[in-house]
């Protein structure tokens, strides 16, 4: 499936998200950003000199309508990277938008989709097709356990997302989820294979204090791969439920179950029963925000195949001064294969860490190191150290 395809697959949901607020005040703004750098091992090659200088341009135009009963937002970018040697240059695409809307006072629903095409490599994220986009800019990334073993492949990726709540009673509401992901894979290679993974889920939620939630849900999943025998399936997951305020800065959530999926290897049908759940702390300052999350599911991976994952992610910010701030974050994401074959896995780790300063209204200075590497992989790669100093533009608002 060409890229254009892929996006036109997408574009009715992200029309959709603009239709929600029709009506309502908008606003367009977008930033621009260069830089240039260093990379020892861009592609996690293990032959000969990696090293490339890199150079890149970024615009991110970003469009945002309020209205009474809620918000959309619909973001962009486009990046062109440049190398110094050995490799060709690259353009990545991304579009992604949200809508949060209040349909009556006892309902309201979220939409969201997103459509990315890219050359994955060390340079940037690659974040892990089914947790999708960061909520928040600072919130922690969630890799992809087997982004290092498709590097210099070009991946698309497309996720689309609803969500219905509805109050029963002042203590009591009922949650409707649903959610599809397509990541599609060049057919000319083998060692990676695009997949379709679609699903949803209902829970309820009861308040039993002012600052702590309990409940319960189920979730049903299904898994395809368009290529080999590598084990598509149904997955049913049952899961407790608990989110609370610690503290006025403070809140945790967590749900966990046991997990019964259903693989199809070769016409031969498997059985597997695993623990499943998730967990998030978050503290908000005024000055500084600190994020972890973490998870353990059995998910779809392009290289793995059907597999146990399980993925952390953890960020950090902080303003120094009214001018400058530090951001922190670190991720890590392993895959193991349910597949009754030679145990296909995939370990991907990344750490960064980004300082900016403001040096005219709307000129900042940024100054950014990144790690990543992967381990005990399928497919071995040596790791990558990176480092870029640029400027972030931002044009304002345009509309």
């Amino acid at each position: 499936m060409t890229a254009l395809r892929l996006a036109g697959q997408c574009a009715p949901a992200i029309l959709l998200l603009a239709g929600t607020a029709a009506t309502a005040e908008t606003t367009l703004s977008s930033d621009i950003l260069v830089d240039g750098g260093v990379s020892t091992n861009p592609y996690g090659s293990r032959q000969g000199s990696a090293a490339s200088g890199t150079a890149s341009a970024t615009l991110a135009p970003t469009l945002v309508m309020t209205s009474p009963t809620g918000s959309t937002r619909i973001n962009g970018r486009i990046t062109h990277t440049q190398f110094t040697r050995r490799y060709n240059s690259t353009t990545d695409y991304t579009l992604s938008g949200s809508t949060a809307q209040q349909i009556s006072p006892l309902a309201s629903f979220t939409l969201g989709a997103s459509y990315s095409s890219r050359v994955r490599d060390a340079l940037y994220p690659v974040n892990d097709p089914i947790t999708g986009l960061p909520d928040e800019e600072d919130d922690p990334i969630i890799v992809d356990p087997d982004a290092a073993a498709s590097y210099e492949l070009r991946t698309e990726t497309a996720n689309a997302s609803a969500g219905l709540s509805y109050t029963l009673s002042p203590r009591d509401t009922l949650n409707f989820s649903a959610r599809a992901t397509r990541v599609t894979m060049p057919p000319t290679q083998s060692v990676a294979r695009g997949y379709d993974s679609y699903g949803g889920g209902v829970s309820y939620m009861r308040a039993v204090s002012g600052s702590t939630s309990i409940g319960a849900g189920v979730d049903i999943n299904k898994n395809e791969f368009r290529s080999g025998s590598a084990g598509g399936g149904t997955v049913i997951s049952p899961n407790l439920i608990v989110t609370t305020q610690l503290a006025p800065r403070l809140s945790f959530n967590a749900s966990g179950g046991i997990t019964f999926s259903e693989t199809d290897v070769g016409g031969v049908s498997q059985t597997h029963t695993s623990f499943a759940g998730s967990a998030g702390l978050c503290y908000r300052g005024e000055r500084g925000r600190f994020c972890l999350n973490g998870s353990r599911r059995v998910s779809p991976t392009s290289v793995s195949g059907t597999s146990t994952a399980t993925l952390f992610g953890a960020s950090y910010s902080y303003k120094l001064t009214p001018r400058s701030n530090i951001n922190l974050n670190a991720s890590y994401s392993q895959a193991s294969s349910l597949r009754n074959e030679a145990n296909r896995r995939g370990k991907y780790g990344r750490a960064s860490v980004t300082y900016s300063r403001q040096i005219l209204e709307r000129l900042s200075g940024i100054v950014s190191f990144n790690y990543s590497d992967t381990y005990d992989s399928i497919v071995p790669r040596d790791p990558n150290f990176s480092g870029t100093v640029g400027l972030r533009y931002s044009l304002g608002r345009i509309l």
